[in-house]
């Protein structure tokens, strides 16, 4: 019995040292074709490096390096929209990003505005609410509600003036984090932003092209899709006061 149990113990030692070495050698392969995808570009062969990154994201390989690589080969193919898309994308992963954050500001002023410019206090807050990853957001609370937890258990036993504070703060700062995190959960789930991947995108009055035209939306455009039916998307457009349908192939979600 003895034996077996020692056999069985190095088979499962050995299988997991054998999926060890297959991701290693999986992640030099996906690093290999990063770079090739790199070359490309350097060399302005702009088609073969977004075949490479598309590839990688088709076989689940999703970083923000890969979109944001993205957004840099559509801008050199004047793709503006699918530039900006890939760069949100790719601020979704980082938003602290801020390479990223000054090539999509670059490329926005490409776009004619029509909506009256953010100004600096709510791209401030904006910025302060977006600034952690869902992630990040997850491993604060985590280890900071371990903490609480720990010194409450330690106070059962000993009462100490650190103690006392820890828990306060530790609690006060879990409390916050813990709202943060439910509020950017909330609107992760339900906020859906879209962007014109097409020039002039058509905005109708519904759902069909027998309705009106109320207003046109240039490439690279950012909106919010509230609806969908069929073939069209319902959008909103708060900042111009714009709500309506735009066609589902003129536009893609973030």
């Amino acid at each position: 019995m003895r034996k077996a149990g020692i056999l069985v113990v190095l088979f499962l030692l050995g299988a997991v040292a054998a999926s060890g070495a297959a991701e290693g050698v999986q992640t030099k392969d996906t690093a290999k074709i990063f770079a090739s995808g790199a070359d490309y570009y350097q060399n302005g062969n702009y088609d073969s490096a977004q075949a490479v990154y598309e590839k990688l994201l088709s076989d689940g390989i999703v970083t923000p390096e890969i979109y944001y690589n993205l957004g840099n080969v559509y801008y050199k193919k004047n793709k503006l929209g699918r530039a900006i898309l890939y760069y949100e994308r790719a601020l979704r992963l980082a938003p602290r990003d801020s390479d990223t954050h000054y090539n999509l500001d670059y490329a926005r002023t490409f776009i004619k505005e029509t909506a009256v410019s953010e100004d600096a206090l709510s791209r401030l807050l904006n910025g302060a609410f977006n600034f952690l990853t869902l992630n990040g957001l997850a491993l604060a609370f985590a280890v900071l509600f371990t903490l609480f937890m720990l010194a409450v258990i330690a106070r059962i036993y000993v009462s100490t003036k650190l103690l006392n504070s820890i828990i306060l703060y530790a609690g006060c700062v879990c409390l916050l984090i813990g709202i943060w995190l439910s509020l950017r959960i909330w609107e992760n789930e339900t906020r859906i932003d879209a962007i014109a991947i097409t020039s002039d995108v058509e905005v109708r009055s519904g759902p069909g092209n027998d309705y009106s035209v109320n207003s046109k939306l240039p490439e690279g455009k950012k909106m919010e899709i509230i609806g969908e039916r069929q073939d069209w998307y319902a959008v909103s457009l708060a900042a111009e006061n714009i709500k309506g349908w735009a066609r589902k192939k003129d536009i893609e979600k973030i």
